[in-house]
């Protein structure tokens, strides 16, 4: 994690850095265990949300100031994101391909983007408390099917959206050739 309130030139300095956590492989982590990593981590950033935290003095501050922490962006791999996100992974039954939109793979050859219908954030909630609060595994399961949306530790943030939040990084996207093998073997 980096502060972007920090000039750019300073905000990825090592000394700069959070590390909230290192997640051991070779394997892809489960989801619950992913959920698992990210408790504490959004525990403590629901604090420093609300109520905040009170700086006794800084720099600029003498007598101290409030500041207030918010995870803005979610930037990973695309089944990271998807599976951060609290979003079914690609080739799921559901049919949903796109972590922005409500496109269907049934309709995927339909690239006019006027006629996508954005993904609801307060939706997207709904369905993940909806599968939260699920009495049993099974229950759990027929909702994940149906909606491909499960729920997600970060949706304890009062803020976090989903829908808007998500980022594929630049690394899998271009030098990786997510893009291009999108753009070619997807979209055609």
């Amino acid at each position: 994690m980096v502060c972007h309130n920090l000039p750019i030139h300073v905000c990825y300095q090592l000394e700069n850095v959070y590390i909230a956590g290192i997640i051991p492989g070779p394997q892809e982590p489960s989801y619950y265990f992913l959920n698992h990593v990210l408790q504490p981590l959004v525990d403590d950033l629901v604090h420093c949300w609300s109520p905040g935290l009170r700086l006794t003095r800084t720099a600029l501050h003498t007598f101290g100031c409030l500041v207030r922490c918010a995870v803005v962006l979610l930037v990973c791999d695309l089944p990271a994101a998807r599976k951060t996100a609290g979003l079914a992974g690609l080739g799921r039954a559901h049919g949903k391909f796109c972590s922005f939109c409500q496109q269907d793979s049934a309709d995927f050859k339909n690239t006019d983007t006027s006629t996508w219908q954005r993904r609801s954030w307060q939706e997207h909630l709904s369905i993940a408390k909806m599968w939260k609060d699920a009495e049993t595994e099974n229950i759990r399961q027929r909702i994940y099917d149906t909606f491909g949306i499960r729920w997600t530790e970060l949706l304890r943030l009062p803020y976090w959206d989903p829908t808007r939040f998500v980022v594929v990084e630049a690394m899998h996207n271009f030098f990786l050739g997510d893009l291009q093998h999108h753009c070619r073997n997807i979209f055609g």
